[in-house]
């Protein structure tokens, strides 16, 4: 195991991520991989200096990094980055250990709450199939008229009398139209964003 190995975040911030194993490091942006790379390190005036082998940040499919990480370092607290950002000039995070994953401060809960789930839940404006860890959205005028993903069932460890269920990919934060989709106390509710104006949420309930 190497010195660093683990997942970094900055306190109190949801987007930054570091994943390190040994000398690979992976940087995230809301759970979106933007840069893996390998390191070494050099001792430099008290602090540990990362030396990555590359250091441009890119979102999936860009071929032109959006920053370029000048400095990275462990102060003996925090892994610090300065990222030189294309159109606002430099920043700088410090990271600290963290025991969320990529879907953040939850407990991942399939096996207890998938089998739960199975069939068809219905409302007023759409119904929601699941089958395992697939799930078909359906219908009724939605601008999905039928959308499938694959989804897990996560419990908030504030929350325990919730779960939370996400599509598989973390860096996917929405279930369709819905940004918020919730199974608690038999039943499903999902919420809608609107602009200016509280989101809509919808009830399901399970078909007999």
């Amino acid at each position: 195991m190497g010195r660093f190995d683990g997942a970094w975040e900055e306190k109190g911030v949801i987007g930054p991520r570091l994943e390190i194993d040994g000398d690979k490091v992976i940087f995230l942006w809301q759970a979106s991989v933007v840069l893996e790379t390998r390191f070494d390190t050099v001792q430099e005036g008290g602090k540990t200096v990362l030396r990555l082998e590359h250091n441009g940040l890119r979102n999936e499919g860009s071929l032109d990094p959006y920053a370029v990480i000048t400095e990275f370092y462990f102060n003996g607290t925090a892994l610090i980055t300065v990222a030189d950002f294309r159109f606002s000039g430099k920043c700088e995070t410090r990271f600290f250990p963290t025991s969320n994953s990529r879907y953040g401060n939850v407990t991942l809960v399939n096996d207890e709450y998938l089998p739960q789930l199975c069939g068809v839940w219905e409302s007023k404006y759409t119904d929601l199939v699941f089958d395992g860890e697939t799930l078909r959205i359906c219908g009724h005028g939605m601008s999905n008229p039928e959308l499938e993903l694959t989804i897990v069932c996560a419990r908030p460890n504030s929350s325990p009398d919730k779960v939370a269920i996400l599509d598989k990919d973390p860096s996917k934060h929405n279930i369709g139209d819905f940004y918020s989709v919730i199974f608690s106390g038999g039943k499903i509710t999902a919420s809608i964003e609107v602009c200016d104006d509280r989101p809509v949420n919808i009830d399901f309930t399970k078909k007999a």
